[in-house]
């Protein structure tokens, strides 16, 4: 069973977090919830700027099979370049 350390510091388990889905979704839970966001995590601080680039398929393949999220492998890996 996982433990998660929330930033108020309390620790909630994988059994906590099923107990209140369940309650919410029952329309039972009491909780708030306090600056949810939904979405992806920002990648950087700064503005981001797409750059479009192709690769072999033969490379995009190799890519694949080492990761399941290609633009984060990619970005990576101009990132330790730099």
């Amino acid at each position: 069973m996982s433990e998660y350390h929330l930033s108020n510091g309390t620790v909630i388990t994988d059994e906590d977090l099923e107990k209140e889905a369940l309650e919410y979704e029952k329309g039972e839970w009491d909780g708030q919830l306090v600056n949810a966001r939904s979405g992806r995590p920002r990648i950087s601080d700064e503005a981001l700027v797409t750059v479009p680039v192709k690769f072999p398929v033969s490379m995009v393949a190799a890519i694949d099979r080492k990761t399941n999220n290609r633009s984060d492998y990619i970005r990576k890996a101009v990132a330790t370049t730099l």
